[in-house]
């Protein structure tokens, strides 16, 4: 990193100057005939305090610094040469300034009366110094002094202690840096191999005007750490990071490409190793010295090496498996991991406060991007309860309402109290303002006594308020009278409404009625209609003219293709588009049904009057017509594709739900953590988005890379014996690594997987969710009827969420922007299923997944919609952002989340992992969790703990412990009666 270079007989070698006034005259350098070379590697130099001290004890000797190494074999004394020094990596950054001019207000005298002052002053503001920082500053000899007429300037050599050892190309980019501040000033000479740095104090005749010329400043810290791009953030930590295997094995990094020099190329924008690819259908001969190569170049442990000493192939070809890599040989990019946001939840609850009192004076449509746990939910209550303009809150589900109607109502109450100007004055039978309701569409329990000779007349097309309740008839339903669902509709204006996200739709006279809209996530996916029928549908007799233009859009459709069709490639004009949308409409049955019949005819009857008309059929010829308005040569809203499983072609269908249930004079708020802003754009084009940001804080996330994330590895894929058997094995090893988790835990779930578990295991300290249906959740009950908060549960672990297939995006999307450009699909492979690009991603420390990506970047952001912000959506039921108790977080997948990630498990590392202990003793996993069988695997990690679990015991039990963890109270949760730390 450095060498010392001093002379053979001890003179110092130093800079000589001849000055008047302060004006130089004459300079030189005095060298020694013959040199002493030194080298000094980083670990002697790893804080700026010991800089300072080797800076003044060469000072001191009179000896000079090379900033390079000396090579091996390089001579220890002689004349100085370049090819005897390389360049290393080094913890110290070494600038030279060389005539940087005084800032504003300051001169020489300043610099003479007060070196230290001056230059800590300009030295922050030219290196554009963290808050914490230190560093040792050597004033150059020629400093504070002019030469042949002009200002010398400020000269100076900066040394910064780094808190990592930092390449050359990095300190060539912190040189680009500081060059864009200093210009010439900064002078990059002395990175030329054998480049000398004097620190001895000059010679000077007439005496030099500083007392000391070698300054150590240090604030809060001793080292300093640079920001870079993310291609050096990602460089940083690729000598960690390993190529992405196969799902179920985590190799380490592959070293072979991470020193070539692609990094310089402006086409790097991140980093990642070489990956190769081998046939596994080969030979015994072909396959072991392969295996042994790739073994070695990942570093494969003894054990390994032990096994493939007594292999046979077979057993070869599990190694293989284990140690094979995806993809050609090729270089990709890894996409650096997700790091916190900079900020506060209460800068972000101000910022939010603040805003939201402005966008309620505009009218518009306003997109609050907030994180989970800011106080959203709060800010509703607070406004709603407030403003005297009639407001709608809408909410994921019937639960999320019921919650909120009971945080309005009792903030009402509150309000009652405080508005009351004495206690004699008070009335407790008064009202403050118009009361809140949640809307029960008519399948809640309670609602509708004939709930399903109402859904049959829905499903016919029919009026449910007219033609089964008798509105506006004479003879009504026999339920009329007493009917929740009937009074709802006559409470309309007299109340104030709160609704499920899934029928604000529906019920439009609620939402147009209203002066301010809040809508608290869950919205987007409302937005998107579709539908699909069987291609041969169209064929079906119904009526002679309608058949005979159904006939031509069948046969436009088995010999075209609807990604290069246009609507003219229909083989209708836009005039017999329109009749067949007029005759489809026609054969919509008139239901002839009375409130006086019982709800068995009612059910016949509507099923005689159904036959001919085909509601898929009608957006198809509603679609088509839109598609030729737009007059463009490709069609977005049909799509037509071979259902494999079915062994038939079908047509799907897209289109926008009209959100007629806003107005343009109303104030429409979202609240959302994870939007689909790309989608709710499209439906509200003048969006205004406002978004603030806060970490969070006091959590500790581990993400299980080599699990699939899969919901198919706790339910059976086929009715055989040996399947269910395997399901429900990995059902009762969750359910047993659930109990044995030390506190109260919350797991996250598929909806059918949950309800498997819990049909089969009792759950004492453990509360589940199901993916899509905890937005906004932040109560949980478990087993023992211990009810908490969100942020006060010990443990979050989600497992078993898939990704959803790319035609499922894609049919989305389809609703959201068939308005729109063109969509690209995945293309449909001859065998298998179409799938998304995969990137490799950083997850943790050492470790890589990957970020799936559709090609359009609108079934792109569906994608995340559904996949993506469920998993964030489950991640925040910890209210991370408000935490002041430590929260454990388990993600069983290898897919990477905007959750910065701690550490990165195996999946037999989790089936042994009690709160923040590892246990290494397979008879400790059997008492602590249950086990038997496969799930009782020894853990290889050198353990850091040792532990007693009963007196008289001899041998201890080994554990690990995470280093930032409480080592007290975990072990207290496993039930240790004594520990020690193991260094």
């Amino acid at each position: 990193m450095f060498t010392i270079a001093s002379s053979w007989d001890q003179r110092p070698i130093a800079k000589r100057l001849k000055v008047d006034g302060d004006r130089i005259v004459a300079d030189q350098t005095v060298w020694p005939s013959r040199m002493l070379f030194q080298s000094v590697r980083s670990h002697e130099l790893d804080s700026a305090a010991k800089i300072y001290a080797f800076l003044c004890h060469h000072a001191e000797r009179g000896n000079a610094l090379i900033p390079t190494s000396r090579k091996d074999d390089a001579p220890l004394n002689g004349e100085r040469r370049g090819d005897d020094f390389e360049r290393v990596a080094t913890s110290v950054y070494v600038c030279e300034v060389d005539g940087a001019p005084f800032l504003d207000g300051y001169t020489r005298e300043n610099l003479i009366r007060d070196p230290e002052g001056v230059l800590d002053k300009h030295i922050r503001h030219y290196h554009n110094l963290p808050e914490k920082y230190s560093y040792v500053a050597v004033l150059s000899s020629s400093a504070g002094f002019s030469k042949d007429g002009e200002a010398i300037g400020l000269r100076y050599h900066l040394y910064l202690a780094l808190y990592r050892p930092y390449q050359p190309h990095e300190i060539d980019y912190i040189d680009e840096i500081h060059g864009r501040v200093l210009g010439e000033a900064c002078d990059t000479s002395i990175r030329n191999l054998g480049q000398f740095l004097l620190v001895a104090p000059p010679i000077i005749d007439g005496g030099d005007p500083f007392k000391q010329r070698i300054f150590y400043s240090a604030r809060e810290s001793e080292h300093v750490a640079f920001r870079f791009p993310p291609e050096f953030e990602t460089l940083e930590k690729a000598a960690t990071m390993p190529t992405r295997g196969t799902s179920f094995a985590m190799p380490r990094l592959n070293k072979d490409a991470f020193d070539s020099e692609s990094y310089r190329s402006e086409a790097v924008q991140y980093w990642v190793a070489r990956t190769r690819w081998h046939d596994p259908k080969m030979t015994w001969a072909e396959a072991y010295p392969l295996l042994v190569a790739e073994m070695e170049r990942v570093g494969a442990s003894a054990d390994a090496w032990k096994r493939l000493g007594g292999a046979d192939l077979s057993e070869a070809a599990r190694m293989w498996r284990q140690f094979k890599f995806r993809d050609s040989d090729r270089t990709g990019w890894c996409l650096p991991r997700y790091i916190e946001p900079a900020g506060s939840v209460d800068e972000a609850y101000a910022g939010m406060e603040r805003e939201l009192e402005r966008v309620l004076e505009t009218p518009g449509h306003h997109l609050f991007k907030l994180p989970l746990g800011v106080g959203k939910s709060h800010q509703i209550v607070e406004k709603a309860t407030r403003e005297s303009r009639n407001t709608v809150i809408m909410a994921p589900s019937i639960e999320r309402c019921e919650e909120m109607q009971e945080r309005l109502n009792a903030e009402e109450e509150k309000r009652r109290y405080l508005d009351q100007t004495s206690w004699e004055d008070f009335d407790p039978e008064s009202e403050v303002g118009v009361p809140f309701e949640v809307w029960r569409g008519r399948s809640q329990p309670g609602m509708c006594a004939r709930r399903e000779a109402a859904e049959a007349v829905f499903a016919a097309g029919g009026s449910v308020y007219k033609d089964l309740c008798g509105h506006g008839q004479d003879i009504k339903c026999p339920f009329f009278a007493k009917c929740r669902h009937v009074q709802q509709y006559e409470m309309i204006g007299h109340r104030r409404w709160i609704v499920p996200s899934n029928t604000l739709t529906q019920e439009r006279r609620i939402g147009n009625e209203a002066e301010v809209v809040f809508i608290d996530e869950g919205i987007t996916n409302h937005l998107a209609g579709g539908t699909s029928f069987k291609l041969s549908a169209l064929l079906k007799p119904r009526h002679p003219r309608l058949d005979e233009l159904s006939r031509r859009a069948h046969a436009a459709l088995v010999d075209g293709d609807t990604e290069t069709m246009s609507p003219r490639d229909f083989g209708l004009t836009r005039a017999e588009i329109a009749e067949a949308l007029d005759l489809e409409l026609s054969l919509k049955p008139v239901v002839m049904v009375s409130p006086a019949m019982d709800d068995d005819t009612i059910i016949q009857e509507v099923s005689r009057t159904s036959g001919r008309y085909h509601p898929a059929l009608y957006r198809f010829w509603k679609q088509l017509l839109a598609e030729c308005n737009l007059d463009r040569d490709y069609v977005n809203a049909i799509h037509k594709y071979y259902a494999r499983d079915q062994k038939e072609w079908k047509v799907r269908v897209g289109w926008q739900v009209e959100a007629d249930f806003l107005n343009d004079q109303q104030v429409v708020v979202f609240f959302d953590a994870t939007p689909n802003e790309m989608a709710l754009r499209a439906h509200f084009p003048d969006l205004e988005t406002i978004e603030f940001n806060a970490p969070n804080r006091n959590v500790h996330v581990a993400q299980v890379l080599n699990m699939s994330g899969r919901k198919n590895q706790f339910l059976a894929r086929e009715e055989r014996q040996k399947e269910l058997e395997r399901a429900y094995a990995n059902r009762e090893g969750l359910a047993k690594w659930l109990n044995g988790q030390p506190g109260y835990t919350v797991c996250i779930l598929p909806k059918d997987v949950r309800e498997l578990i819990e049909a089969e295991h009792e759950f004492p300290h453990v509360a589940f969710g199901h993916y899509g249906a905890v937005q906004g959740q932040d109560e949980w009950t478990f087993g023992n009827g211990v009810t908490m908060k969100g942020a006060e549960v010990d443990c979050l672990a989600q497992f078993g969420r898939s990704a959803p297939p790319t035609w499922d995006v894609e049919a989305i999307a389809m609703g959201h922007f068939w308005r729109g450009e063109k969509l690209v699909r995945v293309p449909v492979p001859e065998s298998g299923i179409p799938w998304y690009d995969q990137r490799e991603k950083a997850i943790a420390e050492g470790y890589a997944g990957y970020e799936l990506r559709h090609p359009d970047e609108r079934a792109d952001s569906v994608a995340r919609d559904i996949w993506h912000a469920s998993q964030l959506q489950a991640f925040g039921r910890g209210r991370a952002t408000r935490r002041s108790k430590p929260l454990r977080v388990f993600i069983g997948h290898f897919l990477a989340l905007d959750v910065e990630v701690a550490e990165a498990l195996e999946e037999r590392e989790l089936m042994a992992r009690c709160g923040d202990v590892l246990l290494l003793s397979p008879p400790e996993i059997e008492r602590v969790f249950g086990y038997s069988g496969r799930f009782v695997e020894r853990v290889k990690r050198a353990a850091n703990v040792k532990y007693w679990v009963r007196e008289g015991q001899t041998q201890p039990y080994r554990a690990w412990v995470r280093e930032d963890g409480d080592l007290d109270a975990a072990m207290v949760e496993i039930g240790a009666l004594r520990w020690e730390k193991r260094c």
